[in-house]
């Protein structure tokens, strides 16, 4: 049951879709690979973006996985510095957590 990394992508972008659709939070750039999502959010709705995309990985694969660690949030090493990177992250922690 594993993702295809153009699966993860999609759910990535869903994310960012939902957020502006349903927390009204204002997005106003095109999401890119090079996209710091670190920069484009606040913190608040950094949790909100990664909740979103845990719910929606869970849709797609029946199982939960998490997706906020202490490295998330870090300034230097976190995957949101680009959504490529973001993208990578997700489909690592699914490849993990496959039984």
């Amino acid at each position: 049951n594993n993702m295809e990394l153009a699966q993860i992508r999609e759910v990535a972008l869903q994310a960012f879709v939902n957020l502006k659709d349903e927390l009204e939070v204002t997005i106003d750039i095109e999401i890119v690979d090079a996209t710091n999502v670190l920069e484009l959010l606040d913190s608040m709705d950094i949790v909100s973006l990664i909740m979103e995309t845990e719910g929606l990985v869970e849709a797609l694969l029946g199982r939960y996985i998490a997706l906020a660690n202490e490295s998330t949030f870090d300034a230097d090493g976190s995957p949101l510095l680009s959504f490529n990177t973001w993208v990578g992250y997700i489909k690592e922690m699914v490849e993990e957590n496959n039984e």
